[in-house]
């Protein structure tokens, strides 16, 4: 039977590796190594990347645990703290050995500011936390976190440091034992946080809404210059395009003005085909109730093309600034602060809307219609340097629906992307919230790049796809989502990031974990009817999550608590049969098995990663929404559906 060649495996893979590690090691700490060679935490990357190429100065810490393979590295003594307050022995083991950063003879300082700084080339070495002579509570902060402990290996060096700055001085037992912010949220802030930022989102729409409002000026006839009627029409007022073709070259729109169609079908905007159609140079600039085509092929520019970059020359972000921001689009909003584009149809082979620099743009009821070969497009929408809202629309092709990148915070939400690489893309940015959007055909349906915190990915539906939602960075939400007809549902990665009540039912794989550092939150999740419950990247790091409902889990309820009797290792044998098969229970009791985790338990050394689940949920979360999807007529993966926006894996 099946089951038995899978208890068979896993004894012959015990067989292998008990040898080597039958005997412990010596008792010699492990030396500190580059913060480059740690997988790192803390303050976000951005953070990470500022005070490389400035003055700030980030207190850092490393901890080497029994039964994880990785050092750990943290952006911030707080940060260590509670990650040490929090981590189980289950996951990482013991804590070997631990190091933080010397101030001592840095010439460390607190700026004007009041962040903390040293010489641009301090080099601070390390100090064995133990050793080590710690600063709290002084004036000293690093950006994201309001106070900064300063670690020194002299104690006369922190006696000074204290007596300019403020604070006390503690040693590690002291240290660790602090009361600081936990590194995860809990359901209920993030709950909180989805909510207001809802609640942003609808007071920016409907401020945006009120340049609809403006008396009509100038009524522009197919035959007429429509930068002619720019230039001649009052600040604040409407110009108003008959039904028609309106030809265009060039155009470029200086002052609040709002320009209003008769409907995309009735009044169609037409550029020359060789570069953008209309560029905003100016605030509170509406664009309404028109199509615009005729938009020219350069999807990108070159380094060498461009000029007035707004960042740094040579720094990571003006690569992706120049890629993604300078291309050929049907507008362009340049500073431009409170516009609004609404009701807009937009036919494209380069990129529907860029915005660059221009805070609180609101995009509603859009349509991008790109390339059907996405590599022959670019992006439906651009969002650059400043927060931006979309909503409310729908993108076909192209590569990319909706692309931020470098703004603090940004929404997309119930909108719908097909037939394309990705449907909303965040590279760098912060502040994402993806809510209620439809996506399908994609290579991947939401994608929150490195580099990023604060994200929340909930309610959004992902089908027909390669990846169905996927988060890296660090402290995001990621909730209520249902990824059906995938080759990955959810791919669990990131740190200190919360993933509940989502369904992933009908993927090839349900859930895949690839985070290198087992910190994130999974619970409360659907896991029924994909080919695997679950797999991992190819590290031996072990995940344990809890509460999660995997259909035909080995075990009962014996208590009536609502999980099951025993935990499941979700990756494992049992894991690898229990929805397919008939022979998990039997395979879950069997003696060699049972033998097994004995021996993990008592020599680390040969224990495997994995996911394992510590309470299975015996029933679902959403049980109704796993009961309508049970209704589909296509097995497990993609399917091929009746529309020609496809993205085949």
């Amino acid at each position: 039977m099946e089951f038995w060649h899978v208890a068979a495996a896993g004894l012959l893979v015990f067989a292998a590796v008990v040898g080597p590690f039958a005997v412990s090691g010596g008792g010699q700490q492990a030396a500190a190594v580059p913060m480059s060679d740690t997988k790192s935490t803390g303050v976000p990357e951005s953070v990470v990347v500022q005070a490389a190429d400035s003055t700030i100065a980030l207190p850092t810490g490393q901890v080497s645990f029994s039964q994880f393979k990785f050092t750990v590295g943290y952006y911030g003594i707080t940060s260590m703290v509670a990650g040490l307050q929090e981590s189980t022995e289950r996951e990482f083991g013991r804590p070997m050995a631990v190091y933080v950063s010397d101030f001592s003879g840095t010439g460390v300082y607190v700026g004007d500011d009041g962040l903390l700084r040293t010489p641009q080339d301090a080099d601070p070495e390390w100090v064995p936390a133990d050793a080590a002579y710690f600063v709290v509570n002084s004036t000293a902060s690093i950006p994201t976190r309001k106070q900064a402990i300063v670690p020194f290996s002299n104690r006369n060096d922190a006696t000074a440091f204290a007596q300019q700055y403020g604070g006390r001085i503690k040693q590690w037992d002291a240290v660790k034992q602090l009361d600081v912010r936990s590194a995860a949220r809990t359901t209920a802030e993030w709950e909180r946080t989805s909510d207001a930022r809802s609640e942003q989102a609808n007071e920016t729409s409907a401020r945006a809404r009120s340049l609809l409002e403006r008396p009509v000026s100038t009524t522009v006839e197919p035959n007429e210059s429509l930068t002619a009627a720019i230039q001649r029409a009052p600040p604040n007022t409407t110009i108003q395009l008959s039904a028609g073709n309106h030809s265009v070259s060039d155009v470029t729109v200086d002052k609040p003005l709002t320009i209003s169609g008769s409907g995309v079908n009735q009044t169609r905007i037409i550029g020359d085909e060789n570069r953008s159609v209309v560029s905003v140079n100016a605030s509170r600039v509406a664009i309404t109730d028109v199509s615009l085509s005729g938009i020219g092929t350069v999807r990108t520019r070159g380094q060498a093309n461009i000029t007035s970059v707004p960042v740094r020359n040579g720094s990571f972000r003006e690569r992706y600034w120049t890629t993604h921001g300078y291309g050929d689009a049907g507008i362009v909003f340049e500073a431009s602060t409170r516009s609004l584009v609404a009701d807009v149809q937009i036919q494209t082979r380069a990129n529907g809307i860029i915005a660059r620099n221009s805070p609180n743009l609101t995009v509603t009821n859009l349509t991008v219609r790109g390339t059907r070969d996405w590599e022959d497009g670019f992006l439906g929408v651009s969002i650059l340097g400043a927060p931006a809202l979309v909503q409310n629309s729908t993108f076909y092709g192209g590569k990319v629906g909706v692309f931020a990148h470098d703004t603090q915070s940004f929404t997309v939400r119930d909108s719908s992307m097909e037939g394309m690489m990705i449907g909303v893309f965040s590279v760098f940015a912060q502040g994402a919230f993806a809510a209620d959007n439809d996506i399908e055909d994609t290579y991947v349906g939401v994608y929150i790049h490195d580099r990023s915190n604060r994200n929340i990915v909930t309610g959004n539906t992902v089908t027909n796809s390669k990846n169905g939602v996927l988060v890296f960075g660090r402290s995001s939400y990621v909730a209520e989502n249902v990824v059906t007809h995938n080759q990955h549902g959810v791919v669990v990665q990131g740190q200190y990031s919360v993933y509940e009540e989502n369904v992933a039912a009908f993927n090839r794989v349900g859930i895949r974990a690839m985070s290198l550092f087992p910190t994130n939150r999974v619970n409360d999740n659907d896991i029924a009817y994909n080919r695997r419950y679950a797999a991992t990247a190819r590290f031996n790091v072990l995940h344990v999550w809890k509460g999660n409902y995997w259909r035909g889990a080995p075990g009962i309820d014996t208590d009536g608590d609502g999980s099951l009797s025993r935990s499941f290792r979700v990756t494992g044998p049992v894991g690898m049969v229990a929805e397919r098969g008939t022979g998990a229970p039997t395979l879950a009791r069997s003696p060699a098995l049972q033998l097994l985790r004995q021996l993990q338990q008592t020599m680390p050394g040969i224990r495997f990663g994995g996911v394992v689940d510590a309470a299975p949920r015996a029933s679902p979360v959403r049980p109704a929404v796993l009961e309508r999807l049970d209704d589909t007529q296509y097995p497990p993966g993609q399917f091929d559906d009746e529309d020609d926006w496809d993205f085949s894996f």
